[in-house]
């Protein structure tokens, strides 16, 4: 290890958080180490040398976690000296008479030692995946804007007719967000009879539907758009499109997304260039089932 400081971990204990590993590397001092600590729950017994059991108290008693910080060339001393026989690098820091700080552990920060607790590991990791699936349609009219995927095309001569930017790529994607994760549609969400939403970007609604969505426990794991329209050509705006759309999500969504253009093939409305369609097939999960289930 490098550096001044060192956080000594057992890998025993996999769901220990960042925010544990935070609060113990505070606390380190460059004399006093820091372990994490939680009281002992449980009533004990203690058991003598005939097998006869007697209660022991467990005032005073704590269970000790990882991660435990130190001064790093200090705790190298410790061990070189004390490491062996100690339970733990705590152990070893208080044998060389270093002073021991804690801070309070975790109850999730449980330790994987026994084979039923591979199981209630497994158990935490186990994700929730749920579907949702968009679509949007707007017609097209002349004076008006063409914004796809938040990317203007200021010299195509039709637009979307709308309440709000009209772009019916992102609010397609919008939909089936917000479906995938139970909270209804764009239309429930972002109403065209409020006013607060004329000509509003869809990025902004695209970047808060992920936000209701995200503070729900849910995450993207892919999305899947469609484009059709017979004009404008889409093909060498794609990475663009989905740039912008990426830089509004929150950032473990990123990179997750993904769009394709099909043309009308002169075919209905969208052969017609009477408008622009876009479907989303939206997939999230969750690692525990979430509200609006």
């Amino acid at each position: 290890a490098r550096g001044e400081y060192a956080l000594v971990h057992d890998g025993a204990r996999p769901f220990a958080t960042a925010d544990l590993c935070s609060r113990v590397m505070a606390r380190v001092t460059g004399e006093e180490g820091v372990v994490p600590l939680l009281p002992v729950q449980d009533a004990l017994k203690k058991k003598d040398g005939s097998g006869r059991l007697s209660p022991s108290s467990r005032d005073g008693l704590y269970i000790t976690q990882t991660p435990q910080g130190f001064h790093r060339d200090l705790l190298i001393s410790a061990l070189s000296d004390r490491g062996r026989g100690s339970r733990d690098e705590g152990e070893a820091w208080v044998n060389a008479g270093r002073p021991l700080e804690s801070v309070r552990g975790e109850a999730g920060n449980v330790k994987i030692t026994w084979p039923e607790d591979f199981r209630l590991a497994e158990a935490r990791f186990q994700r929730t995946f749920r579907t949702g699936l968009g679509y949007d349609v707007h017609p097209l009219a002349p004076g008006r804007r063409f914004i796809l995927g938040g990317i203007p095309f200021p010299d195509f001569p039709l637009g979307f007719i709308a309440h709000s930017d009209g772009d019916p790529l992102i609010h397609a994607l919008c939909d089936g967000v917000l479906g995938a994760a139970g909270l209804g549609d764009i239309g429930t969400a972002y109403p065209a009879s409020d006013e607060k939403y004329r000509d509003i970007s869809s990025l902004f609604l695209l970047e808060d539907s992920a936000r209701r969505t995200a503070a729900r426990g849910w995450a993207l794991e892919w999305a899947d758009c469609v484009v059709i329209a017979q004009r404008p050509k889409l093909a060498d705006k794609l990475e663009a499109m989905t740039s912008a759309m990426n830089a509004v999500l929150p950032l473990p969504w990123r990179g997750r997304l993904h769009i394709k253009a099909k043309s009308g093939e002169g075919e209905g409305a969208p052969g017609r260039c009477e408008t622009v369609i876009c479907h989303a097939a939206v997939t999230l999960s969750a690692v525990r089932p979430c509200g609006g289930d």
